[in-house]
């Protein structure tokens, strides 16, 4: 009798123990995914390569920036010119590193008015099951104008 009842006890301190660890390990692990993982990517520069442009015309922008991560991002644009215009929203992904491309961006749409707009791009991406976090950049000012109409 005493022999089982003192395997039943190393067998409750086996699990409890185990689950203790397991609960640490738990949360230690939510704490660094809450609190110390770093930005995916941090964009120094965007500058539109064509400052004017017409619509149909392509937006090209060049564009420097690091990416500490390969993960995919949901990229949303938007064209302000003190109004909001939504462009179609895209998934990227960038290779880890440092790097300066060039983007073709979007097409003008021809529902756009003649002004002076500026691209806002952000970013959202899915770090762990925990955290998302998104980066938002803009580019420098361009202008659209419409095509000169002779009768």
């Amino acid at each position: 009798m005493k022999t089982k009842c003192n395997l039943k006890s190393k067998i409750f301190h086996l699990v409890a123990n185990t689950s203790i660890l397991l609960g640490l390990i738990f949360l230690i692990t939510g704490f660094y995914w809450l609190f110390f993982q770093k930005e995916p990517i941090e964009v120094f520069s965007a500058k539109v390569s064509t400052k004017v442009v017409m619509p149909g015309d392509m937006v090209k922008y060049d564009i420097s920036y690091c990416s500490r991560s390969d993960k995919l991002a949901h990229v949303s644009r938007k064209l302000v010119d003190g109004m909001v215009h939504f462009l179609p929203p895209i998934i990227a992904q960038s290779k880890i590193g440092c790097y300066e491309e060039n983007i073709a961006s979007f097409i003008v749409p021809d529902s756009l008015d003649e002004g002076t707009y500026y691209l806002e791009v952000s970013g959202e991406y899915r770090l762990n099951p925990l955290k998302h976090i998104t980066i938002t950049y803009e580019t420098d000012e361009f202008r659209i104008i419409k095509p000169y109409e002779s009768n």
